[in-house]
């Protein structure tokens, strides 16, 4: 074979070197640089179900506790409003602080009377006027504690009912009475305050929990302007319900269901 002339031999490998050139720019815009990420696909503008934001709640509280009882009271008039309770655990009443409550009704302060013998049951009253005019509301709570054989009976040291100061209903007709004298439509309210038990503390019961798990609150009486209104239940969203038979109705609404059922009453949720 005849050896290329000088001038072939240059030009062959410059022709070699543009090809090779060529080659790696095309390969460079195929895949990334080595240690930099590509960028992210352009995202859509319609945000997913899960972004949206939930509307916000109707109601103001948020206890910690599961709703005892929840129904709707109607009367005659058509007046209707839905009336929620809540029931928290018992606990010394000096973990309250006396100037954030106030006695309800007549009753003597139970911070006067040796207050580290006394136990506080948190109770709150969530009520919601669906009907379209002011009106008063009044709800009554009478007490009684349960024993073996879902007998009922009075309580031997009376309980004294006291409210937060921040409570929009008012409890100055007494004990277990709360009114809001112009409850205005659609726009939720909450009562807060304490069933208090005095000299429920004792060398047998030092955290007076055995006198507080008994306590049983009756169904409420409610008004609309001093008319009685009619309590209708919601069981299924009620999780404090139990029948006892020594009660009338027997339908009462338990500090502690567990209590109360040991006592033989029986749970209706």
């Amino acid at each position: 074979m005849t050896d290329l002339n000088p001038l072939s031999r240059l030009i062959i490998p410059v022709l070699v070197l543009v090809v090779l050139g060529v080659t790696a720019c095309g390969s460079s815009n195929s895949t990334s640089a080595p240690g930099r990420s590509q960028a992210p696909a352009a995202q859509s503008a319609t945000p997913t179900a899960s972004a949206v934001s939930p509307s916000p709640s109707t109601t103001t509280y948020a206890p910690a506790y599961p709703p005892a009882a929840i129904g709707v009271a109607e009367d005659s008039s058509g007046d209707k409003a839905e009336l929620d309770i809540f029931i928290g655990p018992a606990k010394p009443l000096t973990n309250l602080s006396a100037s954030s409550e106030t006695t309800c009704g007549t009753d003597t302060s139970p911070f006067d009377y040796q207050p580290n013998l006394a136990v506080a049951i948190p109770v709150e009253i969530d009520a919601y006027l669906d009907s379209d005019l002011s009106t008063q509301f009044g709800v009554d709570f009478p007490t009684q504690e349960v024993y073996p054989g879902g007998n009922m009976q009075s309580e031997g040291n009376p309980p004294v009912w006291i409210q937060d100061t921040n409570s929009t209903g008012d409890c100055s007709g007494g004990a277990g009475s709360v009114l809001w004298s112009n409850l205005a439509p659609h726009n939720p309210v909450s009562w807060t305050g304490y069933i208090v038990l005095p000299l429920a503390i004792t060398p047998d019961d030092p955290s007076g929990l055995d006198i507080a798990n008994r306590e049983l609150l009756e169904m409420p009486t409610i008004n609309f302007n001093m008319s009685d209104a009619t309590w209708h239940l919601k069981t299924p969203q009620s999780h404090g319900l139990v029948d006892c038979s020594g009660a009338e109705p027997p339908t009462m609404i338990a500090v502690d269901v567990t209590t109360a059922t040991q006592s033989g009453c029986t749970g209706r949720v």
